[in-house]
């Protein structure tokens, strides 16, 4: 299906045939030892006492080149040291840490599904997005849940001033983002929009005239409220919602047909109350729903495929400034989970599926946490807290007993809110920074987190399909501790920033599926069986070097890094590396001004290939092939690297007006980058004569952009 759909969409971008690239002969890398690197930015660098903090503004955000004429948050986010991707999917990886341990805020309401087009574009809006902070090593106490990092979005406000229309066609989308003010100086209303044409175009251009029906679009929404009540209270109303639909069918023959659609709605609203001017309460209240569903049909066969997540959401931090040096926070957040893992029915009529039998997990997820902000000298400050999580699991919920051999055996039934399991575990955090001149830091940290619920992906790259599931008295929650320690240095009067980080980390309670498990939930089986459990360890040093101000600005950042896994039950207990594990990860951003009209911009990225397992041999046995397979994820895929480049021609900016072309390339040299890898046998079985071949399969060589932002 996703081959179909990735030729789809390329076709109809270019108006041209585009095929996935392959490769025979494949060159494997055997695994080697390796180390990490990690790179920081001025708001993160000397100025905080956090250590691996990170913020990218909406500023630079738009310095950096297109793909297909979007500026992504989450590919930007990529290139920064110690956040690592499966390739071209916008999955990150951050210090070792899995797909699912990033915790990924919008204006502080968790969001689970990231991205459009099965991976290769996020659901931000990057004309809606004001900040993004990333918390990659000792993560404030007031963040929590997951046990890698904390990627918090923060979404503009709206003008307060006067009334602003923005818009960009692009080739893949076109955005309109409408803000102002309700009442000037008090309220302001922003509504932005987002939709793919590739589909309308494809039906203007093909009609109905092909034997094959494709069709693929996607669309965000965003609109925030916000209002100043009076001088001390501010009130703030964020809603989103995102959708994709993808479907693929016989048009001719009618005999066969598959469609997915996949989607998040959220809504928030946000008090901030100031007694005085160091005393802040903040109250928080949200919902956010996230939905997929597939289905497909062969002749009078059917099946469906359905999973959800909604979570209802509770926050109230009080924030005090005792003196000028010492600070406290203290709260409270509560998540209420709704989990339906995936729900499977197959039929043999026409029958739809029946949401009334979907099976429901309920649990509840909170936190007590205090942080405190002190500044004992001139050069020595301290950030420490200790945030206090539970989790609970409620019935309704049916846990089945199986004995070896013979079946369903019992099993326990729980009513509506009786307890099925519980957990609460002490989360201490500690950053540290000592100034050891007036341009140089040393900075150290410390942090232990818990994650109650879990991804279970079933690939390398982030799909609408991949499971999330709540712990259970089988599954127990990941923790992640980690160390880390960082020096700073920077460079006035050349406007450069340095860093250096190393850390540490160990998880444990990790979970993977049991060889042969289909993610499905069936009748009279208990979704917490399916998994196998081990631990984890990573660690690495991260390098940073950013430059700032003036005509030339940019960054290069470098991580060299190890990250392995061990499961008792895998590989008979022997360790194994994750098959996130990068050795190298490069990342040079290079932004140039050349006058008042033009700019230049420049992406390069090198990262080493992902760890995989291959078939190593294969003999017959009375009649069948059999495989011989490598150590797990003993072998590497050829390493990832492209160039991008951008060009921008302003040709309009004032107070009221701006309007400005950008002309991109993706990927300028044409490197067919693996996206995966099959494995294709050829021969006469009977005569005992095959021969398999590696086959890599490339979505993108050289991709042309143009787009066309205009603002007044």
């Amino acid at each position: 299906m996703l081959k179909y759909f990735l030729l789809f969409l390329l076709t109809f971008q270019f108006y041209i045939p585009v095929k996935a690239q392959q490769k025979d002969s494949l060159a494997f890398e055997k695994n080697k030892e390796l180390e990490k690197v990690i790179v920081k930015t001025k708001n993160s660098g000397i100025e905080q006492t956090e250590v691996g903090g990170l913020t990218i503004t909406k500023k630079e955000l738009e310095k950096l080149p297109q793909f297909l004429g979007e500026n992504d948050p989450i590919k930007a986010m990529q290139l920064l040291p110690g956040i690592q991707s499966s390739g071209d999917g916008n999955g990150i990886y951050v210090r070792g840490g899995g797909i699912d341990q990033n915790l990924i805020t919008i204006d502080d309401i968790p969001i689970y599904n990231v991205s459009h087009l099965f991976g290769f574009f996020s659901v931000f809006n990057s004309s809606t997005i004001q900040k993004i902070d990333i918390h990659k090593g000792a993560m404030p106490a007031n963040f929590g849940g997951r046990i890698s990092s904390v990627v918090a979005l923060s979404t503009n406000n709206g003008n307060l001033q006067r009334w602003k229309m923005e818009a960009g066609i692009g080739i893949l989308a076109s955005n309109l983002t409408i803000q102002g003010p309700i009442k000037k100086d008090t309220s302001s209303l922003l509504f932005s929009i987002r939709r793919t044409y590739v589909d309308l175009l494809k039906n203007l251009i093909l009609g109905n005239s092909s034997n094959y029906q494709t069709n693929y679009f996607f669309y965000d929404l965003n609109l925030k409220y916000f209002r100043r009540i009076n001088n001390k209270t501010k009130l703030y109303v964020n809603a989103f919602m995102g959708a994709d639909y993808f479907v693929y069918n016989d048009a001719k023959e009618k005999t066969f047909s598959n469609e997915i659609d996949w989607g998040t709605k959220l809504i928030s609203a946000k008090i901030t109350h100031s007694f005085t001017e160091k005393s802040t309460l903040t109250t928080t209240l949200g919902l956010t729903d996230y939905k997929m569903n597939f289905g497909a049909s062969i002749y009078n066969y059917s099946f469906q495929l359905f999973s959800s997540n909604k979570d209802a959401v509770g926050k109230i931090e009080f924030l005090h400034k005792v003196t000028n040096r010492y600070s406290f926070k203290i709260g409270l957040d509560n998540t209420f989970h709704v989990i339906s893992p995936n729900n499977f029915q197959a039929n043999g009529g026409t029958s739809k599926f029946n949401y009334n039998d979907v099976r429901k997990l309920y649990s509840n997820e909170n936190a007590f946490y205090l942080s405190n902000d002190w500044k004992i000298s001139g050069k020595l400050d301290l950030t420490f807290g200790l945030r206090v999580s539970s989790f609970q699991q409620f019935g309704p919920y049916t846990r089945f007993d199986y004995s070896k051999g013979y079946g369903l055996k019992d099993s326990i039934n729980y009513s509506s809110k009786q307890t099925v399991c519980n957990y609460i575990y002490p989360e201490p955090r500690f950053s540290m920074s000592y100034n050891l001149t007036n341009n140089s830091t040393l900075k150290a940290g410390f942090s232990q987190n818990y994650q109650y619920i879990h991804l279970a992906p079933v690939s390398s790259i982030s799909l609408p399909t991949d499971v999330w599931i709540p712990s259970s008295y089988i599954i127990k929650p990941q923790i992640g501790r980690q160390y880390s320690l960082g020096y700073y240095r920077n460079f006035p009067l050349k406007n450069v920033e340095t860093s250096v980080e190393v850390y540490y980390k160990q998880m444990n309670n990790l979970i993977e599926y049991k060889e042969g498990v289909l993610s499905l939930i069936k009748l009279q089986s208990n979704y917490d069986d399916n998994f196998f459990f081990g631990k984890g360890q990573s660690y690495g040093i991260e390098f940073y070097a950013k430059k700032t101000i003036g005509k030339m600005t940019g960054w290069l950042g470098y991580t060299l890094s190890r990250s392995t896994r061990n499961f008792k039950d895998i590989e008979n207990g022997a360790t194994f590396y994750a098959k996130n594990d990068r050795r190298h990860d490069i990342s040079l951003v290079f932004n140039y001004e050349i006058n008042k009209k033009w700019s230049f911009s420049s992406v390069f990225t090198y990262k080493t290939g992902n760890a995989i397992t291959i078939p190593l041999s294969r003999y017959f046995l009375q009649g069948n092939i059999i495989n011989t397979y490598s150590p797990k994820n003993s072998y590497r895929i050829p390493a990832y690297h492209r160039c991008d480049v951008s060009l921008t021609y302003q040709i309009q900016k004032s107070d009221t007006k701006e309007s400005s072309v950008n002309f991109s390339i993706y990927n300028v040299y044409g490197r067919q980058n693996p996206f995966y890898l099959y494995f294709e046998t050829t021969g006469d079985i009977s005569k005992f004569s095959v021969e398999t071949k590696a086959k890599q399969v490339s979505l993108f060589t050289i991709l042309p952009s143009i787009s066309y932002k205009f603002a007044f």
